[in-house]
């Protein structure tokens, strides 16, 4: 092999972290470049949010020696690559656009509109062409292959000029502004030319791993379309059968749209097939054994006498995917329709919780006149973990309340909740979520094809709550209508009360539910995006190892399946997909005993409560109580989303006992007996254990009046920080000695995350500055330890400022009291105040250098105002 090749010189900056430290000593012979391997070592410390002593240790446990690293990241490799999957295509790729060769030349009819640069893309178009028409299946007298390949071929240009238009743009400035350095006349036509002789070779030179982002796009395109074009010549006369296709003759299929949904298992992904007859049908790359389940279950509800009327698609299960019936949105007739509407949808809720349901989100609902139709069952029967991320003792009393959350109506994602954003933004999620969008932008190319193209940042038109229904055109809130949907939960659960016998798992009934594929979810898919997000930014792409590291932001996420931290299988192949521009995705069968991603499979070792377990278990117990406690919870998710995103909530009135002019004394008593009353209330909502303490509360963003049920957190505001404080103060006026044990327990669960080997995890969580950070913790301990006289707990404060004092000083950049430099201050100062450390005064000295009394805090309040 000619290690000094153009193509080895590219292909070697592509490799990733993990592919570079799994090649042999040996191939590391060269001259090492340390200024390279200092620049990779600083961004993998970057990725993980570990610096200095701590990261070198625990490199040096997963890698072996360090020095040995470093020599790997600063010398290029000399040895035999083919072993990996995508060396010898991208080898071919990179050959290929250099050759200028009339049969490597390759234009479209195709009318591509708003895609720039198709004369480019037309080459890698070529070379699809070339590569992987050996694999499309041979035609078929029934269906037309070449409309359905023009379909084919449309997507992929659409899936290049996603992925690659921003860096052949700037090759293309490049070249405008050479030309006009030289006062050259040129056309348009010229970049094409450009782009074989030398363009590419710029672009692979500058950005190496753009030939992988290419490498990716093609093994997508052609795993989806060569499987699905076989799959519709084999399926043709069952697919007529099945979902009725023309009555006296077949009907033509005249246009399908791929991209549906999110790609996974290699660039599998939802398609829309149009017919002429004006039905449409989707094709979904999935076991679709699930959705026939709960198409016999609701005929069974219905033969039943079920109270209401629930649809489902129709269904042509196959092996390995299926067809399903499009349904359409429609507008409901009347608010009797609207009505009927969100009572099927607290119908479907009451299902979902009872099958033990996620990700009902408004991407996997329809609304469809007054029915509420779910169009995606596959995370119905979710197994549940049997072992929680953290074990310890002192977070059994967290562990339970999550428990008890994951067995709420309120996990299926039917009703909103309110996800954070960036900053002190919020959107809401979920099927019936009705609150505003994040305001996004979309790049429109102009003046495509010519010298005067560009990109132009448009905002990206409001995506709509497809979850909701529309009266006149105009979407109804399910807070307008939110007894009509606690109605249907409740029609729901009494009905499945009153079936004792029929719901027991033995019946006929449940079997179609063992024999289904359910899928896993480790992690939001959100957060996955966030990952792809960063791989996909052309700015990562100039280096392997910079670029692979990216996939360390999964760790700093919040909402970790411990699965993903008990299974190394679980965690390869999460990077695996990501590397390849999927959607990790993973399905186990219904016993919950073997998890696969769609490559390879692994035994759960126990790790896992199947599904069919947890809906036996919910059928079994359910009782009046059960469902008093789901539909109290459901009301209060939908007045904390109202609060947020609605209108104003009128809460009972208590009867006031301020009406008159108080004496002193009389004034103390009220706040004596309201305090007694909150010490209370707080006592009889606690999930205790031995040693710990959680509440399940509404959770709300800083400066939001709404949020979600959730599980309270460890912040000063609005988390079980507070509520110790209040505790230790409680327990400090009044001498009450379950106040001070109900303080401890409230604090036990964020002291057990401040060891060395969990801070991290705390940090990613919380945030590091301001009171609703790690800093508010800090605040906490010294507020609990200066009432209730514990020196520990304020030594355990100290101890954590220190430890964090690299990361308070490099992320604690902005200047407010809640989760920036003066909420640090605060808490360090509280410190100081305490124990007379000087090592706080130190660093309150630093932070306020780096920020707060410094030119920018000074610039900022000329920017945002004083308020600001």
């Amino acid at each position: 092999m000619l290690y000094s090749s153009i193509s080895y010189q590219v292909l070697v900056r592509c490799l990733s972290l993990e592919e570079l430290l799994a090649l042999p000593n040996q191939a590391f012979s060269g001259e090492t470049n340390a200024n390279l391997a200092n620049v990779r070592m600083e961004a993998w410390q970057r990725s993980i949010n570990q610096f200095g002593t701590e990261f070198f240790k625990e490199i040096a446990t997963n890698y072996g020696s360090v020095r040995n690293i470093q020599r790997k990241l600063g010398t290029q490799p000399n040895c035999d690559l083919t072993h990996l999957i995508w060396y010898e295509d991208c080898q071919k790729l990179i050959e290929y656009l250099r050759r200028d060769d009339p049969a490597t030349r390759w234009s479209t009819s195709l009318k591509l509109d708003g895609i720039p640069f198709c004369d480019v893309f037309a080459k890698i178009a070529s070379f699809a062409q070339s590569k992987f028409e050996s694999k499309y299946p041979s035609p078929d007298e029934q269906v037309d292959h070449k409309k359905i390949q023009d379909c084919t071929i449309s997507y992929l240009y659409e899936c290049l000029s996603e992925k690659l238009s921003l860096p052949v743009f700037q090759e293309f400035v490049r070249f405008r502004n050479a030309k006009k350095a030289n006062r050259d006349v040129f056309d348009y036509a010229e970049f094409s030319d450009h782009m074989t002789e030398i363009g590419w070779e710029n672009i692979f030179s500058s950005k190496p791993v753009t030939v992988r982002i290419i490498h990716n796009i093609l093994e997508q395109w052609s795993n989806l379309v060569t499987s699905f074009l076989s799959r519709l010549s084999s399926d043709w006369a069952d697919l007529c059968d099945c979902f009725l296709l023309g009555d006296k003759s077949p009907a033509e299929l005249v246009k399908v749209e791929f991209g549906y949904s999110d790609q996974h298992c290699k660039g599998q992904s939802v398609a829309k097939l149009s017919f002429d007859c004006g039905r449409a049908l989707l094709y979904k790359p999935r076991d679709l054994q699930i959705d026939v389940a709960w198409a016999k279950f609701v005929h069974w509800l219905s033969n039943e006498g079920f109270p209401n009327s629930l649809r489902v698609p129709r269904v042509l299960n196959c092996t390995g995917y299926g067809w399903v019936e499009f349904v359409a949105e429609s507008d409901c007739a009347s608010i009797d329709d609207v009505a009927a509407y969100f009572q099927s949808a607290g119908c479907w809720a009451a299902l979902f919780h009872m099958f033990n349901t996620r990700d009902v989100h408004e991407e996997n609902v329809i609304a469809a006149g007054r029915q509420f139709v779910p169009v995606d069952f596959e995370a119905s029967l979710t197994a549940m973990e049997s072992k929680h991320l953290f074990d310890s003792i002192e977070m059994e009393a967290v562990n339970r309340a999550w428990d008890r959350l994951e067995g709420t109506v309120n996990a299926t994602g039917v009703i909103p909740t309110v996800q954070a954003l960036d900053g002190n933004r919020v959107k809401q999620v979920g099927a019936l979520q009705g609150g505003s969008d994040t305001e996004l932008k979309q790049v429109i190319w102009q003046n495509i094809d010519r010298i005067t193209i560009f990109p132009d940042l448009v905002p990206l038109a409001a995506k709509t709550a497809s979850g909701l229904p529309k009266l006149e055109g105009k979407f109804v809130d399910l807070y307008d209508e939110k007894e009509a949907f606690i109605a249907g939960m409740r029609s729901t659960f009494g009905f499945l009360l009153s079936k004792p016998f029929e719901l027991s798992k033995n019946t006929e009934l449940f079997k179609e539910f063992e024999r289904a594929s359910v899928r896993r979810i480790l992690r939001p898919t959100a957060f996955y995006a966030l990952v792809l997000g960063r791989l996909n930014d052309p700015r990562q792409w100039t280096d392997g190892i910079t670029w692979s590291v990216q996939l360390n932001f999964l760790d700093r996420l919040p909402g970790v399946s411990a699965s993903v931290k008990l299974n190394a299988f679980l965690r390869a192949a999460e990077d695996r997909a990501l590397l390849q521009g999927d959607v990790p995705w993973f399905a186990h069968d219904s016993k919950a005993k073997v998890i696969n991603d769609g490559i390879g499979e692994c035994l759960t070792e126990g790790a896992l409560v199947s599904g069919l377990v947890l809906i036996d278990r919910r059928f079994a117990s359910i009782d009046s109580l059960e469902v008093s406690w789901q539909l109290d919870l459901a009301e209060l998710a939908v007045k904390a989303a109202q609060l947020e995103f609605g209108k104003e909530i009128s809460y009972p009135s208590r009867k006031s006992t301020v009406s008159r002019d108080f004496s002193e004394d009389e004034a103390v008593k009220i706040l004596v007996d309201e305090s007694h009353r909150i010490f209370r209330l707080i006592a009889q909502h606690a999930e205790t254990s031995e040693r710990s303490a959680s509440w399940i509360g509404i959770t709300s963003q800083s400066g939001h009046r709404g949020g979600s049920v959730g599980q309270l957190g460890h912040s000063l505001y609005g988390g079980q920080g507070g509520i110790s404080c209040f505790l230790a103060c409680y327990a400090a006026q009044y001498d009450c000695d379950d106040a001070r044990h109900l303080a401890y327990k409230a604090i036990a669960p964020v002291r057990s995350l401040l060891s060395a080997s969990n801070l991290n995890h705390l940090v990613n969580g919380m945030g590091a500055g301001g009171l609703a950070g790690v800093a508010g913790v800090m605040y906490s301990l010294g507020f609990i330890g200066g009432f209730l006289g514990d020196d520990h707990l304020i030594e355990e404060a100290l101890a954590t400022a220190k430890a964090l004092s690299r990361i308070l000083l490099e992320t604690t950049t902005s200047f407010d009291l809640i989760s920036g430099q003066s909420g640090t201050i605060l808490a360090l100062s509280k410190l100081y105040s305490l124990s007379r450390n000087c090592e706080s005064l130190e660093l309150i000295e630093k932070i306020g250098n780096k920020g707060i009394w410094s030119r920018n805090f000074l610039a900022s309040i000329e920017e945002n105002g004083i308020e600001g």
